[in-house]
């Protein structure tokens, strides 16, 4: 992580205690932790919907509370998804992840 990218306190702290140790810091301890957020999103948003998709499925919607709790939820665990695919995205997708000529070399 450079010192030119924005990121969070804990990030720039993060990335400050790897250098010191010469270590290079891929990913930031906030950066895994929305990572790890939007993966259980994406999984709770799955079996939500497998819930409402079919009646032999029903059974799933116990694990949401039942079938009201599970069409309540499930709109909320996709805007949830949609909102961390999209900071991952955002935060992912700058010009220090893309492939420059001289890491092909």
């Amino acid at each position: 992580m450079s010192d030119t990218r924005a990121g969070t306190a804990a990030e720039r702290r993060e990335a400050e205690q790897a250098r010191q140790h010469d270590l290079i810091l891929r990913y930031s301890a906030a950066a895994r932790t929305r990572h790890w957020l939007t993966a259980l999103a994406f999984v709770l948003a799955a079996l939500s919907g497998l819930a409402l998709f079919h009646p032999a499925l029903f059974g799933l919607s116990g694990l949401f509370g039942g079938g009201p709790w599970t069409r309540i939820l499930h709109p909320y665990l996709g805007l949830l998804m949609l909102l961390g695919f999209a900071r991952l995205a955002a935060r992912l997708g700058t010009a220090e992840t893309r492939m420059q000529p001289r890491d092909w070399a």
